[in-house]
């Protein structure tokens, strides 16, 4: 969380807009009290839509969400620059995620982060990748 915070920091010193995703619950709480916004997962109160809205609006520059909760069905190309805090185990959940900022409408380019702050980050980000692979592979064998 704190990599994470720390960061997301610069970039909004840079005059950007963040999109941060975590796959857990506490971090999405600890990052988004740390940026005065609500949190987006699947057991907060915040309204998915408004916070949306808000964003895409310029009335917040930063906006926390777990990947599950805010992974498809909305755009956010006001931001260029997303943080993933930790990682989801499925690939096209975090492919989806990436896709919010990586849209039509999108003006520039887009930047990803990805905070490892264990070995084992490290190590389910090449589980995700080996996955993709496999995954891409097979579909390759069906057309």
């Amino acid at each position: 969380v704190k990599a994470t915070i720390e960061l997301a920091d610069t970039l909004l010193e840079q005059g950007r807009s963040v999109v941060i995703y975590t796959d857990h619950i506490k971090p999405c709480e600890l990052i988004a009290e740390h940026f005065s916004v609500n949190p987006i997962h699947g057991s907060s109160r915040a309204d998915r839509a408004l916070e949306v809205t808000k964003f895409n609006q310029g009335a917040t520059r930063v906006i926390v969400a777990t990947i599950q909760s805010l992974n498809t069905g909305v755009t956010l190309t006001t931001a260029d620059s997303m943080i993933f805090n930790d990682f989801n185990y499925v690939p096209s959940e975090m492919e989806q995620a990436e896709k919010r900022i990586h849209r039509i409408g999108q003006k520039g380019t887009c930047f990803y982060y990805y905070i490892y702050s264990s070995k084992l980050d490290y190590h389910i980000n090449q589980m995700l990748k080996r996955k993709a692979l496999i995954a891409n592979e097979v579909l390759k064998e069906i057309k």
